[in-house]
Parts: C-alpha cells; structure tokens; sequence
C-alpha cells in the first residue's frame, strides 16, 4: 500500500523560490519585533520573582497627603453630564470617594434614539486585551458607576494594590 506523495500533502505551490523566501522573510521581519516584545514582557513581569496568588504591591496607601494630591473628576466637568464626584478624607482618615450620580442623559444630538451599550475600553472603557502593565507607567485610575441607580454615592479606599 503506498500513501500520499510529499507534493500532494503540502499542496501544490506555484510561487517561485525567489517568492517563497521573500515572503518567509516577511514572515521573519514581522515576527521577530513581536517576539522581543513577548520576550521583553515576559522578562519585565518576572525581574521581581514568581508571584503567588495573594502576593500584591502597594500602587497608593492613603493618608490625608495624598489624598489631597490626587485630581477628581466627573462627567459634569466635560459637559457628558451632571453627576458630580470628589475625593475627601473619611473620618476613618481613608479615601472617601462620594458624590451625586445623574443619570439623566445629555441631549447631544445622537441620532435615531442610539443606545450605546457598555463597551469600555482604555480612556475609561472596558479592553479586550488585557496586558501586563508597568506600575510606573500609570498615570490614571477611573472609577465608574455603572449600575443605572441616581443618587449620592460613597466609597472608601484604603489602598490601592496591583
């Protein structure tokens, strides 16, 4: 009994020799920047040893210092909105996150009555990819309250840790 010969299994492939090693280099040169990436994450994410389940850095520990350093925004600031928010001491001497959600929504012309659904992504939404990320590379922390119910709102913070 004989088997398939070489040529039947690959396919027949009418491209050159010439094309076959240009589009392998193409294949080289896109995949050896993704590889360093890959490589240079991977050596990022494990500089500072194998990480167990529970094992955390303080990102922000707060006090009334740090509290007062930090900037608050709300969707009333932008003209998105008239929810207002801020960022106090608790008499716990802990963030307290408060405020008062509108959920009235803006007229701004949207046009057909669109209802956009929750699909956040990197500005303040929700991605798809999630990737390791340096600490001192943040820059930005949001907070969203998302569940439809207007009113005042408050949340304290003790830390924040990653």
């Amino acid at each position: 009994m004989e088997g398939p010969k070489r040529s039947q299994l690959r396919g027949k492939d009418d491209r050159s020799l010439f094309k076959v090693l240009t589009d392998g280099l193409d294949i080289i040169r896109v995949g050896i920047p993704k590889f360093k990436k890959e490589m240079r994450d991977k050596i990022n994410f494990d500089f500072d040893g194998r990480r167990d389940h529970g094992d955390f850095e303080y990102f922000v520990k707060f006090d009334e210092k740090i509290i007062n350093s930090w900037f608050v925004s709300a969707d009333s600031d932008s003209g998105d909105g008239k929810s207002r928010a801020e960022l106090i001491v608790s008499p716990n001497i802990k963030a307290l996150f408060c405020g008062n959600l509108i959920t009235e929504v803006p007229q701004d012309g949207k046009s057909f009555e669109q209802v956009i659904p929750y699909d956040w992504t990197a500005a303040g939404r929700i991605q798809d990819s999630q990737e390791m990320i340096q600490l001192h590379s943040i820059s930005d922390l949001g907070i969203t309250l998302a569940d439809g119910n207007p009113g005042p709102f408050q949340l304290e913070i003790d830390y924040i840790a990653l």
